[in-house]
């Protein structure tokens, strides 16, 4: 038996200021989301690891200019990664394959999270609305590209949805 030692800590050089995200791929690749909105250039960082995390590149900051206050990175079902980042009251969602930002324009939000299938490229969204204590639901079968599936007010006096998936069933805190 060789215990288990924590390596050197590696500094990812960016200064967030607000909630961070870490994934990893099947393909072993790290993604982290840093949102940088007191920086003075804004927006979120997006670093990426090939070696477990010992050295970080940065991928790409796509809300350049906007004040992130909270993301979240996700991998689906077919492996691909997408973060949802709050700017405001506004949700967009961020491909980072396809380098595409979507806004979310269904609602306005105080606070959200969202999970993915581990069988499908779908993610599901709850919401806690903007001056009300509903919290809805929404899908989507692409990654959060369009929000055509279903759809639900989860509860009218509720809010800051915190959700885990479960194998297919998602556990909503």
């Amino acid at each position: 038996f060789t215990a288990f030692s924590w390596g050197p800590d590696v500094e990812i050089p960016s200064y967030p200021s607000g909630k961070t995200s870490l994934v990893k791929t099947n393909s072993g690749m790290l993604y982290c989301s840093v949102p940088v909105g007191q920086s003075g250039v804004g927006g979120i960082n997006f670093f990426q690891s090939a070696d477990l995390g010992v050295t970080w590149t940065l991928h790409s900051n796509p809300a350049m200019g906007q004040n992130v206050i909270k993301s979240k990175l996700i991998i689906t079902g077919s492996d691909s990664v997408y973060c949802a980042y709050q700017v405001d009251t506004a949700i967009f969602f961020y491909s980072l394959a396809s380098n595409i930002v979507t806004p979310f324009t269904l609602m306005y939000v105080d606070d959200y999270d969202v999970v993915a299938s581990p069988n499908s490229n779908s993610v599901y969204l709850f919401c806690d609305n903007v001056g009300t204590n509903a919290m809805n639901r929404y899908s989507s079968i692409n990654g959060g590209f369009t929000w055509t599936g279903s759809t639900s007010l989860v509860s009218s006096s509720s809010t800051h949805p915190r959700l885990y998936m479960e194998g297919t069933r998602i556990i909503l805190n």
